[in-house]
């Protein structure tokens, strides 16, 4: 209330106040002063005011006046009211929203140009696994995991230079030493200089990725216990077919024992030749068998269909009776597809021996290979429609059939339809994950008592795929070619072997000399007994093994060729032999054409006898410590 000028009327003051005038003179009028006197004492005093100080004529317009402030009184109280609602409204909506952001279920934080951390909610900092108080103003990067940070600072600058949302994987190290995978999401604010900041969101991805691992761990057993089964299913008609093999060579030797000196050479020779015939074929059904067991995962390539079914042929006619009769109809011009080779083994190896159990013992499989134009077709594994053009591999018998009531699920895990102890039932499961890894799609026909057609569809690679050297096993009539008279160290564990071997490159004019024992051959050469043109040996022997053997070697034989030996090893293949300090790898049982030539080559491309540049370990200084470093 304002002060009143001049003092105060004293008619308003004493007649409709209820104060003298020298009590208000000067002094203003508080609420309580008006809290003191009610809404109708108040009316009654400013009517009697009205009656006293104003003419009859402007009675009227005063109550106009006072009606008037009696509605005004009520809008401002009601105004009041809806202001008083919004505010509680504004106040439960700004919880809300700190609730939202706080006890969100990713982390939400800001950060400026330098990786500062301006805010952070409550589910971010749970993330951290720190006090949210303590995170603001300290630097996002001391959280992560080492070596992150150069990974984060790159994705701080991307989002500020890029003004696009950023995406970076990063592992953060808790305070208990734990380490979490983390998803951020990263975009720039709006603005410009220092009002700008990275605004990103933080998910927790750790148990995802561990799922992930989970799966794909659990895949590869999937994957490990069909192949298994399959190797089992194999092992009968692999028995089968390599005893007769051996049946041949076992025979045939057992004649030329009995017939020597009474048989021409003539018919001794064509002996030999069935021998080393049955020798060679049961050598590539072990190679087969051990290309198809081996657990070595591969990268998808590019796969020439019609090649890989022809190579695999030996090992199913292995696998099937001779009262079943195997065709095939492959087209040569059909497009190439993309998939690990050993993917592409067992999916045909678990369709065809399904197939051979389902006729019984008697029957006709065929597989064929085309390029197939397809249109309105459905996934009889996944049901998802599909179109275009595909590389289709089809394999068909003559067996019993699949009832209908059993389609919808063949390809679940662990449905069989054979006896107990007789399948998983991962078979078909296994052939639909690896056509879904690989884009691909299924059809099957069946009808009971007709037998059954398996359709896989592969999407066609458009490739130029170059022809694959054959390489064959026979024995070449041509003699070997004199050797100068090198020297050449023979290394095996097997004493047959190593005189076998010594006996084939003694045959051919080299000094060999045969060892079997590792340990000793190798004090032998550091102490200087032996200097070799050459070294063959085998991988797996008793107390060092091949590899360990040429490490010990190549710090004073940098130069010397070594040829390494093995008939299964998990360790070393030719691929990587060069990996381990070998030269060349030679897989047993060794082929003396093949084995002649390797030598010779190996000897040219070094020089000849004493040429080839090594220096022996202990003719020159310092060989104690390379001795000791060599070990």
């Amino acid at each position: 209330m304002e002060t009143f000028p001049n003092g105060a009327n004293p008619g308003f003051v004493t007649r409709a106040c209820g104060y003298y005038r020298w009590r208000v003179r000067g002094g203003t009028m508080s609420n309580d002063d008006f809290k003191n006197t009610n809404n109708k004492q108040l009316l009654e005093r400013l009517e009697r005011l009205q009656s006293t100080l104003l003419p009859s004529g402007e009675k009227q317009n005063l109550s106009q006046l006072l009606h008037d402030l009696q509605v005004h009184q009520i809008e401002l109280e009601l105004q009041n009211r809806t202001l008083q609602s919004a505010q509680v409204e504004l106040e439960e909506s700004r919880d809300r929203y700190a609730a939202l952001y706080d006890f969100a279920p990713v982390g939400y934080l800001s950060l400026d140009a330098q990786g500062i951390i301006r805010q952070i909610n409550l589910t971010g900092a749970r993330l951290l696994n720190r006090e949210r108080g303590r995170l603001l103003q300290t630097p996002f990067s001391r959280y992560l995991a080492p070596m992150e940070s150069e990974i984060f600072f790159g994705h701080l600058r991307a989002v500020f230079h890029s003004r696009g949302t950023q995406n970076q994987l990063l592992s953060i190290t808790q305070p208990e030493g734990e380490q979490r995978q983390l998803r951020m999401e990263s975009l720039v604010s709006s603005g410009e200089g220092e009002q700008q900041e990275c605004r990103s969101v933080l998910f927790d991805i750790t148990e995802e990725i561990r799922a992930r691992e989970e799966k794909a761990r659990l895949q590869r057993e999937l994957q490990q216990a069909q192949k298994m089964e399959s190797i089992g299913l194999l092992t009968g008609g692999i028995a089968h077919d390599f005893n007769n093999l051996l049946a041949i060579i076992r025979g045939h030797t057992q004649l030329i024992q009995e017939r020597l000196g009474i048989d021409p050479p003539e018919r001794q020779g064509e002996r030999l030749e069935q021998v080393l015939e049955a020798s060679g074929r049961a050598r590539d059904l072990i190679a087969d068998l051990l290309n198809f067991s081996q657990r070595r995962e591969a990268p998808p390539t590019t796969l020439a269909p019609a090649r890989k079914i022809a190579d695999m042929l030996p090992l199913l006619r292995a696998t099937f009776p001779s009262s079943i009769e195997l065709q095939t109809r492959l087209r040569s011009d059909t497009p190439a597809i993309q998939i690990a080779p050993v993917a592409f083994d067992q999916l045909l190896m678990n369709l065809c021996l399904n197939a051979r159990d389902a006729m019984e013992g008697q029957g006709r499989l065929l597989i064929e290979l085309c390029r197939q134009q397809l249109s309105d077709s459905e996934c009889d594994a996944c049901h998802q429609p599909f179109t275009g053009e595909w590389v289709e591999i089809s394999i068909s018998d003559t067996g019993s059939g699949i009832p209908m009531s059993d389609r919808h699920r063949l390809f679940d895990p662990f449905f069989t339809t054979k006896p107990p102890g007789q399948g998983t039932g991962l078979g078909l499961s296994m052939v639909y994950s690896i056509l879904k890894q690989h884009g691909g799609h299924v059809l099957l026909e069946s009808r009971p008592g007709r037998g059954s057609r398996f359709r896989l569809l592969f999407p066609p690679v458009e490739a130029t795929l170059g022809s694959t050297p054959e390489t064959t096993g026979t024995i070449s009539s041509t003699p070997p070619p004199p050797a100068g008279g090198q020297q050449i160290i023979v290394l095996d564990d097997e004493p047959a072997i190593a005189r076998l071997l010594g006996e084939l490159l003694t045959a051919s004019g080299y000094q060999v000399s045969v060892h079997t024992d590792a340990p000793a051959l190798l004090r032998d050469l550091e102490s200087g007994k032996y200097a070799p043109d050459l070294l063959i040996t085998d991988q797996t022997m008793p107390g060092l093994t091949g590899v360990e053997l040429i490490q010990h070697l190549r710090p004073d034989y940098a130069k010397l060729p070594i040829i390494l030996c093995s008939g299964y090893s998990e360790v070393v293949n030719a691929a990587n032999a060069n990996a381990f300090g070998a030269d060349r790898f030679l897989e047993k049982p060794v082929d003396a054409a093949n084995l002649r030539a390797l030598v010779q080559e190996l000897l040219e491309a070094s020089g000849t006898a004493r040429s080839h540049g090594k220096t022996h370990p202990f003719e020159r200084e310092g060989r104690s410590q390379t001795r000791q470093r060599s070990r």
